[in-house]
């Protein structure tokens, strides 16, 4: 990673004066200081949980101005590829930030950088008063200058994509703080603002500049275009984050959502706007279900229903085509050479994620609807070749995130929590998969190997023992020992790989005739493991797993030689996965 410039500016677009009737963010009682001590051991890691460890008598120092451009510079390098309504253009130095009245946004992103940056816990403990400032404005209500509420816009986009679900954080004296950063908190926020400020009328002041003959670079820097962008990212977060907890989403879709390829079709020669675009269509795709059976897209509702079984299957086959095409249009055969790895992930492989994820979802629709249908007969010869399918779409998912390359894969302890929430879906489905009773295998033994795969991952990744990779990781581990007897090895001995179980393995043994048939199953049988099945979704919040003394040197799971099936009792993830307060991040 390159260096830190000490003075560090990016040229910026121009912003116009702000009238004295600006909207001015109420800082907290806690000023800059131009000599910060930096701990790594000064305040606990996740400073949110232990509000008593901020000292209360005289106000708090907030970083340098020069501390706060470092690490706005390395959310520059390494996270905002993830915010795709944060520009490189809208952050300079801190100072500069401070004059042209960006401290929400430069706060947030200083917050957020420094849980990845070694040492800067105190930094982020400093910063709390001020997000907590932030986030209260929503309660106020502001008419200020219109770059002031870009600014507000982006500082909830930006604590929001890296929140923690609610109850993710533990141990906790007092939740106050927690209750106001957490993801649905934030994203509350944010819906309460994009109504007070009319983003859903925002794709309309676009076309209404497009038919007045305005300058494309005119509209593409107005405030009416940036609301615009910000209202579909925000629909298509909603529409992802509604299939992760299977509620109804937040953000419903309507004319300007529908149009936005054709409103926005000029300025596509932008990638970030390329890629919410494409996020944009591929939650559309949805909308093809409820234009033949309304009840069939509602995949957070579990209402009995009378749809037969070929309905069903033709729903998801006519899907899987409109999936398919979407790949084809969007997924780019190109990647960064740059070496922007953080981008490449965000931006490649956010493509490929998005596709297998949604896939995935569909299959776990149609799972539910074959429990909830009332024409049992019908369904139930078709449930079991539903889950063999949802099961090998989550190993799909699994396989992908192991394929990432080393210089890619530094980079995803970046990503969004919410990313790690899809990946963790997957394992559980496979994991419950494995677990049904019924007489019949819908997971190989090396299938389990690529969820171990995928486990041991996320805890390599995790930048703390409250990150969501590490709880998710954990939890994974913990569950596959109560699920199955494992094989224990060595990482020097045996490293794991993604060659070790290719999802072609899996495909040549399904044209072998090696895959397992449910049709020797009864029917109550199969909708018995169908619903077993809908059980998984929503996947639960991680929860932290109990630690106990190292008792030996690390070991770590991997795939074992020949076919996965040999065994070995006793696998305890609090045994070998450890986490030492004092440790820097």
């Amino acid at each position: 990673m390159p260096s830190i410039p000490i003075n560090w500016t990016c040229p910026s677009l121009p912003t116009p004066g702000m009238p004295p009737t600006a909207i001015q963010h109420r800082p907290s009682t806690t000023t800059p200081s131009s000599n910060v001590v930096v701990s790594s051991m000064s305040v606990p890691v996740t400073p949110l949980q232990h509000p008593n460890t901020i000292p209360s008598g005289s106000p708090q120092s907030l970083p340098s101005s020069e501390e706060l451009s470092h690490l706005c510079r390395f959310f520059v390098m390494n996270l905002i590829a993830h915010v795709p309504v944060v520009a490189e253009t809208d952050v300079r130095d801190f100072a500069e930030m401070e004059k042209m009245h960006k401290q929400p946004l430069a706060y947030s992103m200083a917050y957020v950088a420094a849980r990845f940056v070694p040492g800067c816990r105190s930094m982020r403990a400093m910063l709390v008063p001020e997000i907590l400032s932030i986030v209260k404005t929503r309660f106020d209500h502001l008419t200020g200058h219109s770059e002031e509420q870009w600014t507000l816009l982006q500082a909830f986009a930006v604590l929001s994509t890296w929140a923690p679900r609610d109850n993710v954080e533990l141990d906790t004296n007092n939740a106050e703080h927690e209750i106001y950063l957490s993801r649905d908190a934030l994203r509350a926020s944010m819906a309460t603002l994009s109504r007070r400020w009319s983003l859903h009328r925002a794709g309309e002041e676009v076309t209404k500049m497009q038919n007045q003959k305005q300058d494309a670079n005119h509209i593409r820097q107005s405030f009416g275009f940036r609301k615009y962008c910000y209202w579909l990212w925000l629909f298509a977060s909603s529409h992802f984050h509604s299939m992760l907890t299977r509620t109804p989403p937040t953000v419903k879709e309507d004319a300007t959502i529908r149009r936005a390829g054709q409103i926005l079709q000029p300025y596509t020669d932008d990638e970030v706007l390329r890629q919410t675009l494409a996020r944009v269509e591929l939650c559309l795709i949805w909308s093809q279900i409820k234009l033949n059976d309304r009840e069939l897209g509602e995949w957070w509702c579990s209402m009995s229903h009378e749809t037969h079984a070929t309905t069903i299957l033709s729903v998801l086959q006519n899907l899987d085509e409109a999936l398919h095409l979407w790949h084809r249009k969007w997924a780019r055969s190109d990647r960064h050479q740059s070496g922007q790895f953080s981008s490449d992930v965000a931006r490649n492989s956010s493509i490929d994620l998005s596709y297998r994820f949604v896939r995935f979802c569909v299959s776990v629709n149609v799972n539910k609807l074959m429990h909830t249908s009332s024409s049992k007969e019908s369904v139930a010869a078709m449930a079991g070749d539903v889950i063999t399918q949802s099961t090998a779409r989550a190993l799909n998912i699994c396989q992908m995130f192991l394929e990432i390359s080393p210089l890619n894969k530094s980079s995803v302890r970046f990503v969004p929590e919410s990313t790690f929430s899809m990946i963790a879906f997957a394992c559980e489905w496979i994991i419950r998969a494995k677990g049904l009773s019924m007489g019949i295998e819908y997971v190989r033994p090396n299938d389990l190997m690529a969820v171990i795969g995928v486990a041991e991952t996320m805890v390599d990744v995790s930048i703390d023992s409250k990150h969501s990779a590490r709880m998710y990781g954990e939890t994974i581990l913990s569950k596959l020992q109560q699920s199955t007897t494992l094989k224990m090895h060595s990482r020097v001995t045996q490293p794991w790989s993604p060659q070790t179980h290719p999802h072609s393995q899996q495909q040549k043994q399904n044209q072998t005739g090696g895959a397992p048939s449910p049709s020797h199953m009864s029917s109550n049988a199969l909708l018995e493991a169908a619903n077993a099945m809908d059980d998984v979704w929503p996947v639960q919040n991680p929860q932290l797993q109990s630690r106990a003394p190292l008792l030996g040197p690390p070991m770590v799971l991997a795939a074992p030689p020949g076919d996965g099936s040999n065994t070995i009792t006793d696998y305890n993830a609090s045994n070998y996965f450890q986490y030492n307060g004092t440790w820097s991040v």
